[in-house]
């Protein structure tokens, strides 16, 4: 029997939508947020920004995003939407969840399924806790109506099935039952935006790996992610790998593979999988976000085979899977191969309209990409803005737009620049940059929100500095501890931790001298490096609190009588013995006999390492990476 841990979007904070960050799937073992490199500019022009009395509302459903929609532009949306809009087709997201309320989907999703807590989601139901269903669902289905986004098909409904829960995390079991649910349900497509490595130590085939033929068996499209770790040993992945599953590739403005996408012989197809702007939940400061990753390039396909099934609606799945790969541009070398499969899909041609080159759709594409805000900072007297410039056409300038309190302040920078320094002593809580290409063409980001506050605060009447901070592990958590010197006042504390899993923001009054923030033995954080920054109005401690744990772990019911244990390799592969860094082998032990339960492999560097454990865990437990081991956790599981 085989055993995998499923996860989806491992962002950092997935509510700093203006990042452009790799947006993987977690592909059971990896959940790196990385950034892209900054594009190269010359030296950053300072200028005066003047505040202007503007209002500005970054939630409003009104910003038009479809005309600026690079992946739609590739894969000639436009055109197909003349033929088919996905009418009478319902697409099976299984994911996160999804947020009904939308308005970009409000009013086609159905009633839903949570095989995570095995309840039911009413109709309209907002239901997506970790945003990536949400984002998923935005791109196969979301309303071309002229405001936010638009969708592949934008007629089409989406099943919400939620097989993760709002970290990411799922099962074999719980996504195998999601797709047999699914079909149940009369779903004729199914998303699958999520994946787990296969076990070189067990052989026979997954739970979700024979629900994915049976889905193709029943008759139902099935397009699968085809892995983020192709720059992380780029291993053989599930349920891309599966017989019946239509794997996707990732490709960039260019048309290039993705650095990140895994490619191997099960790649039938590629599709946009980078800055790909869609819908996150309603419960977001602005419900948009763009994001990297083969969980984007799949529902691309994914939306294409449900315009196919509104088209055909006799058609078998072999027949749509047979159209998507003959209609396809061909990318890199001549015929299929295992960066791009057969090559991009292409929504028009696969509806019968003329086949275009490559050419033309780089310059399709040309006429949809925007900047990427990817970095900005304030420190009370300037702001420093940075961001990626839009491919594939010349910039004459850019304006950059700074909220603070709904007031607008715009400053200009020639076209050949990539960064900015604005003179202002306001904080702005929204930036985006605009690319003026041409009278009358012009290219805005998303909203960027993640502005890094540099200021350091003086005043007359507060004299109370903080004298001593420190922090320590605790069996219930982290113990903060710090004095003061002066009157008594708030001091500000902030724990956070660099993959954005743990974050802490509080006042404290000056006279409670210490604290502890709640943590679980097995809590991830345990497992990281925690900055901690204690502060009055005049100065602060800023230290670190080193990882508790080299290795965390948690566990997840992965059937009867079986378990997944997945945790951060952080700090280990940071070691002088660099143990738990990408390739190194990794074992999982009774803490008591030292008998060795299960093994597996670190896919990547900075990322999550899972274990399939060969028997039920009675025990406690310590995981074993490489030549490093450390204790871990005592509590039982039965």
């Amino acid at each position: 029997m085989q055993t995998h841990t499923f996860s989806s979007s491992g962002l950092a904070d997935p509510k700093s939508s203006g990042v452009r960050g790799l947006l993987l799937i977690r592909l059971s073992v990896s959940a790196a947020f990385v950034f892209s490199t900054m594009t190269s500019a010359a030296a950053s022009p300072v200028i005066e920004s003047v505040p202007q009395s503007v209002t500005f509302s970054p939630v409003s459903s009104a910003v038009d995003y479809e005309s600026t929609l690079w992946g739609l532009a590739a894969i000639r949306s436009s055109a197909a939407n003349s033929v088919s809009k996905g009418d009478g087709v319902l697409v099976a997201v299984i994911d996160t969840g999804v947020d009904a309320q939308h308005p970009d989907l409000r009013g086609r999703v159905r009633a839903g399924w949570s095989t995570v807590t095995g309840k039911a989601f009413a109709t309209g139901a907002a239901t997506d806790g970790g945003e990536h269903g949400t984002h998923v669902a935005g791109i196969i289905a979301g309303a071309a109506d002229r405001s936010g986004i638009a969708g592949v098909a934008p007629h089409a409904e989406i099943l919400p099935v939620q097989v993760l829960d709002e970290n990411g995390s799922g099962s074999d079991k719980t996504v195998a039952d999601g797709i047999d649910w699914a079909v149940a349900q009369g779903a004729t497509v199914i998303n699958l935006s999520l994946g787990g490595s296969t076990n070189p130590f067990d052989k026979g085939g997954s739970k979700s790996c024979a629900a994915v033929g049976r889905a193709f068996d029943a008759g139902v499209v099935v397009i699968v992610a085809a892995g983020n770790a192709g720059g992380a040993g780029n291993p053989r992945n599930e349920p891309a790998s599966c017989r019946g599953a239509m794997s996707v590739a990732a490709v960039d403005e260019n048309l290039n593979r993705t650095s990140f996408s895994s490619y191997d012989a099960s790649v039938a197809i590629a599709a946009p999988g980078a800055a790909i702007i869609s819908s996150i939940p309603t419960s977001n400061r602005f419900p948009y976000a763009q994001w990297d990753g083969t969980s984007m390039a799949a529902p691309y396909v994914a939306g294409v085979a449900a315009l196919l099934r509104s088209a055909h609606p006799d058609w078998t799945a072999q027949q749509v899977v047979e159209a998507l790969v003959a209609s396809a541009v061909d990318l890199g070398p001549v015929g299929s191969d295992p960066e791009y499969g057969v090559g991009i899909v292409d929504a028009a041609r696969a509806l019968g309209l003329p086949r275009v080159q490559r050419s033309e759709i780089i310059t399709a594409i040309a006429s949809a990409t925007v900047p990427v805000v990817v970095s900005a900072a304030s420190d009370g007297k300037t702001i420093n803005v940075r961001w990626e410039a839009p491919e594939h056409v010349v910039v004459s300038s850019y304006e950059i737009v700074t909220v603070t309190d709904d007031v607008l302040s715009t400053t200009s920078a020639r076209g050949g620049a990539g960064s900015i320094v604005i003179v202002s002593n306001r904080f702005p809580e929204v930036i985006t940059v605009t690319a003026v290409v041409a009278p009358g063409d012009t290219r805005t980001s998303t909203p960027f929100i993640d502005v890094a506050d540099n200021r350091t605060f003086e005043s007359t009447k507060v004299t109370t500095v903080v004298t001593k901070a420190y922090a320590s592990w605790t069996t219930k958590g982290l113990k903060l501890s710090f004095s003061t010197k002066g009157p008594r006042t708030s001091v500000r504390v902030s724990l956070n931790a660099f993959s954005g899993d743990f974050f802490i923001y509080e006042s404290l009054d000056s006279s409670i001298t210490s604290k502890t923030f709640p943590l679980a033995a097995d809590d991830p954080a345990r497992g990281q490096t925690i900055t901690i920054s204690v502060s009055t109005e005049i100065g602060s401690k800023d230290f670190s609190l080193a990882p508790q744990y080299a290795i965390t772990a948690r566990t997840s019911t992965a059937g009867a009588g079986w378990y997944a244990v997945s945790g951060s390799t952080r700090e280990a592969c940071s070691s002088a013995k660099k143990s738990g860094c990408s390739g190194s082998s990794i074992e999982l032990r009774d803490s008591k006999t030292n008998a060795v339960i299960a093994k597996s492999w670190v896919l990547a560097s900075l990322s999550y390492g899972f274990y399939v454990p060969s028997k039920k865990i009675t025990g406690p437990v310590y995981v074993a990476v490489g030549s490093f081991k450390s204790s871990l956790l005592t509590w039982k599981r039965g």
